[in-house]
């Protein structure tokens, strides 16, 4: 007892002094009284363990002792040392030596890489210090230990992914039902291993394209695991911070090409550089990755390629080449109409160029509906005009509201075709203006078919009227006679409230406004303007939040008024 003593080791319990002896000479390091009393068996018992349930082994790992643990390993008893518990405590230390002596006597050298590393666990200790679903890769991992990491993969261990949280198999189940908390921990402390920069290095080929997709799984996971909230979000910013860390190590435009583009790298030397990859940055709100100066660069070269002298112009230059641009929309369009492939069409499918004359249409568009909204207001002073220059008035209106429609035709079709090209997921995270757009256009839709109904209902009446004479039922108040001359009747205090042509010009009305709303999305194209409308975007959902809080606030006051003051509903009087 008193050699325990003096290597620091509290006095053991019911074990023999040969015992004591074996257990402080492991921890002392003394490998020939740890060979002496293996070979002299007599009452040492190798899977003896001290207070604290440590066995030899695991003291022997814990003092970084290798050539007692090679000793140990060689006994019969070894299996019976919880050599998982020991990898986990080498793992830990960064031992090196002692883990690649471990996993040597751990796994089989034939073992198949598909296998999984949780059936290939040997007995762990009943105390153990880690949990109960901790595997050695999974710790290498979290501490990212390079080189024990290095050697865990090579022999095919890895990291089990972890089943998706809705998963109705009967393993998650039972641990749902029976440890709701650990079954959540266990998630996190595998998605831990999992975004190790090292682990993703080591396992993928793609290790920018693995942490995007992880993003995607652990914001799944923080809705609907909230106690683990601000551990997810610590990983999502080491994982942030990885995909940004890299970019720092491009070296070259090949490099550049592979790591942002995605691999395009023909199409950055003679095209344009491949944007797939911030792409994906961008629907998996990687922020870091796509403000890196080398993702901006490549942003500015695919901005530009076709046009690259547009960054060297001055703003008056710039003003005048959009000016013009604007002044030959419809001759360029219809040169890309005949020519799409060509020299030229290509140019013009250059981004900037491609920005100014969407920019350029949609101006237009929107000069043509305040024409429209002209055209209304003047109606009332074609009746005193001469007939010939009525018909003019009236046909140059019809071609702008055919205009409209046109526009708004054109503009439904480009719906379309972002709909059939995205995933309607990413088709709404693409644009906030998106609700604007669809719901613009359901108005703008709905008003013209309303007009167009409403003219045909017209024509119709008159037509009716004009066949026979139709007074008698009309005094009679015939049904069909009333509703045709009710479509006849131009004087508007004479019409329903719930009129067609209320509903249609409301609904111009209201389309016109989402309209020159629209234009904010150019806002993000000026450095100063693209802040304020992001704080200005932001600025909504708080004074939503406010607003329900008042709400709940008012309501309650006015039960609390209602309670005091219903008795006496009958007994007010005013007086003066």
């Amino acid at each position: 007892m008193a050699g325990s003593q003096e290597g620091g080791y509290p006095p053991a319990h019911a074990l023999t002094d040969s015992e004591v002896r074996f257990l402080v000479a492991t921890i002392q390091g003394d490998h020939t009284d740890v060979r002496t009393a293996l070979q002299n068996r007599g009452d040492v018992d190798v899977t003896c363990t001290d207070t604290m349930g440590r066995n030899a082994l695991l003291l022997a790992v814990q003092n970084g002792h290798i050539n007692i643990v090679k000793t140990l390993l060689q006994t019969d008893e070894c299996e019976l040392l919880h050599l998982e518990e020991a990898l986990l405590v080498a793992v830990a230390k960064n031992d090196l030596r002692i883990v690649d002596v471990l996993v040597k006597a751990v796994y089989d050298d034939r073992l198949d890489d598909d296998d999984d590393e949780e059936d290939r666990r040997i007995s762990r200790a009943s105390n153990s210090q880690f949990p109960e679903e901790m595997t050695a890769t999974m710790l290498a991992a979290q501490l990212d230990r390079t080189e024990i990491l290095n050697i865990l993969v090579t022999r095919g261990l890895r990291v089990p992914n972890p089943h998706d949280y809705l998963c109705s198999c009967q393993v998650c189940h039972d641990n749902r039902s029976s440890d709701s908390f650990g079954y959540a921990r266990r998630r996190l402390n595998t998605y831990r291993a999992l975004t190790s920069p090292t682990y993703i290095s080591l396992t993928c080929r793609d290790p920018i394209a693995r942490a995007f997709h992880l993003t995607e799984e652990i914001r799944k996971v923080t809705t609907v695991e909230p106690e683990h909230k601000e551990e997810y979000r610590r990983i999502l910013a080491k994982l942030e911070t990885f995909v940004t860390e890299l970019l720092d190590h491009c070296r070259s435009k090949d490099e550049m090409a592979v790591t942002v583009g995605g691999g395009e790298g023909e199409k950055w030397h003679k095209t344009s550089p491949g944007v797939g990859r911030l792409q994906s940055a961008v629907q998996c709100n990687q922020k870091k990755f796509v403000a890196h100066p080398l993702s901006q660069h490549c942003l500015q070269q695919m901005w530009h390629y076709r046009f690259p002298t547009w960054r060297q112009l001055g703003w008056v230059l710039k003003l005048l080449v959009s000016v013009g641009i604007t002044l030959t929309l419809p001759v360029l369009a219809l040169l890309y109409w005949i020519m799409p492939t060509g020299k030229f069409g290509k140019w013009l499918k250059t981004p900037v160029v491609k920005c100014i004359m969407y920019l350029a249409s949609y101006v237009a568009f929107l000069v043509f509906v305040c024409l429209v909204t002209v055209e209304k207001l003047t109606a009332p002073q074609l009746d005193n005009m001469q007939p010939a220059i009525q018909a003019i008035l009236s046909c140059i209106f019809q071609l702008f509201q055919s205009l409209d429609v046109m526009f708004c035709t054109g503009f439904l079709w480009q719906e379309v075709k972002q709909l059939y090209h995205m995933r309607w997921t990413w088709y709404w995270k693409s644009s906030p203006y998106k609700v604007i757009d669809l719901l613009s256009l359901t108005l703008y839709i709905t008003h013209f078919v309303l007009v167009y109904v409403l003219y045909y209902f017209t024509s119709r009446a008159g037509d009716y009227f004009k066949e026979q004479d139709r007074t008698t039922l009309l005094r009679n108040k015939d049904a069909v006679a009333t509703l045709h001359l009710y479509h006849l009747v131009g004087d508007r205090p004479q019409w329903n409230s719930g009129d067609p042509v209320f509903v249609a010009e409301s609904l111009f009305a209201f389309a016109n406004v989402l309209s020159f709303l629209r234009l904010g999305e150019f806002l993000v194209l000026n450095n100063s303007f693209g802040a304020l409308s992001i704080t200005v975007g932001k600025a909504p959902f708080s004074i939503m939040k406010f607003l329900l809080m008042l709400l709940l606030i008012a309501v309650g006051f006015l039960f609390a008024i209602f309670n005091l003051y219903f008795l006496y509903s009958g007994n007010i009087h005013i007086t003066r």
